[in-house]
């Protein structure tokens, strides 16, 4: 049913032709950069990546978010924004303690050095967004939990087998038809691709993780160690580049393709509508929806229909 479902994919999208070729080769540059960090004895890496200001959190069942404002009244949150939360508070506000950071509060969980937020401050007061994925693995190497992007939807529960596992991510799965590999790619080609060279395959807007992985734990030292040595990262997916590149055991559990939480962004985009958004929350319970692409009426217009039911 899932390949049927893809085949009826019409991307609203027609990207411009971008050069895979160039793609490829700014994701190798950013991966050699990575490299040369994870390559590197134990010993020169500090053993503690960040330190949690509140460790009696450490282990707890905590959801992690993130707002560039401080959150006073959900009223006033966007109309893609404030769905998005409710359905997170729906679905996991009884078992998790949802914690929603904003600029003015991360330093109350996370001791970051001053430098990082300078560097990451944008001309309009805003935090770059290879900032706010530094903070997720911050937030989950020093408490671990579950990070959801704000603009994340959930349909239904999570799925157990997703929450068990000590590290959980999306990622490229080769187990994708080929007219669909197509669409994806037309649609977003600096994220999408099976080329056996793309080096972005990860999707970093929902992550699941325990504190005690090792594997989180050298993503973490790994990270802070490239703001410390080259600052903020300026490739787009440098996050996404350095989970592919780093070996990461969790992973051979089983591979969830990173197509799934895309469905429901793609069914609602899509001009001819052959792919339900019924079908879509049938596929998966997760959500992720590209801002890259200016026409999020539609979304919006779905999940506040959606918040009717309720």
């Amino acid at each position: 049913m899932f390949r049927k479902l893809l085949n009826a994919l019409r991307p609203k999208h027609k990207s411009q032709e971008l050069d895979l070729s160039r793609l490829i080769a700014e994701q190798v540059q950013e991966a050699e950069r990575w490299h040369r960090l994870l390559d590197r004895p134990s010993e020169q890496i500090s053993p503690t990546p960040f330190t949690a200001k509140q460790p009696q959190l450490k282990g707890k069942k905590i959801v992690w978010q993130y707002w560039e404002e401080d959150i006073t009244d959900y009223s006033k949150l966007p109309e893609l924004t404030l769905p998005c939360f409710e359905s997170v508070d729906r679905y996991l506000g009884e078992e998790y303690q949802i914690i929603r950071l904003s600029p003015n509060t991360i330093e109350q969980y996370l001791d970051l050095p001053e430098r990082f937020k300078t560097i990451a401050l944008q001309d309009d007061g805003k935090y770059a967004q290879a900032f706010i994925e530094l903070i997720s693995i911050a937030l989950l190497a020093s408490y671990g939990g579950i990070w959801i992007e704000a603009h994340t939807y959930i349909s239904e529960p999570i799925p157990q087998e997703y929450l068990a596992r000590e590290l959980f991510l999306f990622s490229r799965s080769e187990e994708v038809a080929p007219e669909f590999r197509e669409q994806c790619t037309a649609y977003n080609p600096t994220y999408w691709s099976w080329h056996a060279d793309f080096k972005v395959r990860a999707l970093t807007s929902f992550l699941v993780a325990s504190c005690d992985s090792q594997s989180l734990q050298r993503i973490a030292k790994a990270l802070r160690l490239y703001w410390e040595e080259y600052g903020m990262p300026s490739h787009p997916y440098s996050l996404a580049i350095l989970l592919n590149e780093m070996t990461i055991p969790e992973l051979s559990e089983g591979i969830v393709s990173d197509t799934l939480p895309a469905l429901l962004d793609f069914s609602l985009r899509s001009p001819s509508h052959q792919l339900k958004p019924s079908q879509a929350l049938k596929e998966s319970s997760i959500h992720h929806f590209e801002l890259q692409n200016e026409d999020t009426l539609e979304i919006i217009n779905y999940l506040w229909r959606q918040r009717t039911k309720y």
